[in-house]
């Protein structure tokens, strides 16, 4: 019964090893896939966070008049002194 099961078992390798390479392609690519997505998932969120971010920190640059004063009303007047 031994001799015979391993006599199968012999024979029967090749298709197995076949088998066993393709399903291990197989398992291969979904994992890719998934890391795919995993990453596509990721960086979105990253992506919504800056938008969140940038969207806060706009109002710090919201000014109450529609244009802003010239250059020259903003500077100073008197003249820099050298120490």
């Amino acid at each position: 019964l031994v001799a015979a099961s391993q006599a199968r078992v012999g024979s029967s390798s090749g298709p197995q090893l076949l088998s066993h390479v393709i399903g291990m392609c197989v398992h291969v690519w979904c994992v890719a896939v998934v890391w795919r997505c995993y990453c596509y998932l990721g960086d979105k969120k990253v992506a919504e966070q800056i938008g969140e971010q940038l969207q806060a920190t706009s109002l710090a640059f919201a000014y109450e008049y529609t244009q802003p004063p010239p250059y020259a009303d903003t500077v100073e007047k008197s003249p820099l002194t050298i120490a």
